[in-house]
This record gives structure tokens, C-alpha cells and sequence, in this order.
């Protein structure tokens, strides 16, 4: 749980992120195909603090745990690369 943040999935696997005191539209987090990961798109001239960009981190970083743990399963538990 961010102090500051709102993190709200959409069923195609998109993360919108949303400041929590003004509901202003700060970036999203994405499965980025050419890197086989989730990463985050910050809008135009967002600024943030440390503790804002960690909880971002770590929703990227649950976002890829996930997806590995997804891909296992259908690769029937082997570790394959993505």
C-alpha cells in the first residue's frame, strides 16, 4: 500500500497510477515485449520522491514476478525464459 499512490489494474494487464490526494494521472506500468518485462511510463513533467519512485519499483517488480510465475505454469513449472 503507497502512502501517496493509487495503483488500478485493468484486465489487459496495465497498471494506471494515480496520485491519491488529487486523483492526477501520474503514469502506467506495462509488459514492454522488446524487453519481455513490465515497465513504467511516467507522464509529461511528472516529478517524483524517492519513496513514490520505490513504490513504483516494487509494483513493476510484483508485476513481473507475476508474469514469471503465469508463464511457468504454462510451461508446466520448467524455467524457461520468456
Amino acid at each position: 500500500m503507497s502512502k501517496y499512490l493509487v495503483f488500478e489494474s485493468t484486465s489487459h494487464g496495465k497498471v494506471y497510477i494515480f496520485n491519491k490526494r488529487h486523483k492526477t494521472f501520474l503514469g502506467f506500468i506495462e509488459y514492454y515485449h522488446p524487453w519481455k518485462q513490465y515497465i513504467f511510463q511516467s507522464a509529461m513533467d511528472c516529478v517524483f520522491s524517492f519513496e513514490c519512485l520505490q513504490d513504483i519499483l516494487n509494483k513493476v517488480n510484483e508485476c513481473n514476478k507475476i508474469n514469471k510465475e503465469n508463464i511457468q505454469k504454462r510451461k508446466g513449472g520448467h524455467n524457461q525464459r520468456l
